[in-house]
């Protein structure tokens, strides 16, 4: 499904996805989904042009179910009746985080977020994306995210650059950058010292005090970044990584992209 929904450039705008979630489908639970849009197109003439696969998207995120050609409401995920002010409804996180969690389950953060198009501002610790990097056929769900205000325009980090808003930092960080950081870590294949005891002693014992003197030193060049925890010592867990320690080369990377194979003698 998720494919065929990427071949759209359009999705709702969030005035037409307001009302296509609290006026349209209340009165059309159990009805076809025709009716649905003849409904829609008559009293929102707009919502016409995006209708067809922003009903498929909502499927995707089990908001909800169509079984020949009748559309229901999924109650669990999503009960407009019982949403007690639909007018702040998209203030809230609740439907981008089922939104992106409905990428994470087809596995399409990593497409559409690769690791490089993300950074982080260092002053104010904000998320930003590249827009650029993000892929021709994700710009649908882009504009939707950019019409539901997760990502905004800032004039500092100029046009080429969508900002994550602020109160979805956290939302972001969790669901988005732990996601990638998992996928990066589960990629790496494991090899612990175990294999690799025919070193000699000495040689061991030097090692790990030169890893230690460059992991203190990344640490204290890098003071003040938000995932400082995460500059590390690999070396005893992923042996055959090809370096030691995991850092950043700079305040505003969110993944490490510094790689230091360490050398003593």
């Amino acid at each position: 499904m998720l494919e065929e929904i990427l071949r759209s450039s359009r999705f709702a705008s969030r005035d037409e996805l307001h009302f296509l979630l609290f006026k349209a489908l209340p009165l059309s639970n159990g009805q076809k989904v025709s009716e649905l849009k003849t409904y829609c197109t008559s009293n929102h003439f707009s919502i016409g042009r995006s209708f067809d696969e922003t009903i498929k998207l909502l499927e995707l995120m089990m908001f909800i179910s169509i079984s020949g050609g009748i559309i229901k409401i999924n109650n669990d995920l999503f009960n407009p009746l019982e949403i007690e002010q639909p007018e702040e409804y998209f203030e809230q996180d609740a439907f981008v985080r089922n939104l992106i969690l409905s990428l994470k389950r087809e596995n399409a953060i990593r497409f559409f977020l690769k690791p490089d198009a993300l950074r982080r501002d260092a002053t104010r610790g904000l998320f930003y994306v590249r827009n650029s990097l993000i892929p021709v056929h994700y710009w649908g769900i882009r504009n939707l995210l950019i019409s539901l205000g997760f990502f905004e325009q800032d004039s500092t980090l100029g046009s080429s650059n969508l900002l994550v808003r602020a109160s979805n930092t956290e939302l972001f960080e969790t669901l988005v950058v732990g996601s990638l950081r998992e996928e990066k870590r589960n990629h790496k294949r494991r090899i612990t010292l175990a294999g690799l005891k025919n070193r000699h002693e000495v040689q061991e014992e030097l090692g790990e005090q030169a890893e230690s003197f460059v992991l203190e030193f990344e640490q204290h060049r890098l003071q003040g970044h938000p995932s400082i925890q995460n500059i590390q010592r690999i070396s005893s867990e992923y042996a055959n990584a090809g370096f030691d320690i995991e850092s950043f080369d700079d305040l505003e990377s969110v993944f490490a992209n510094r790689f230091i194979e360490v050398k003593s003698y």
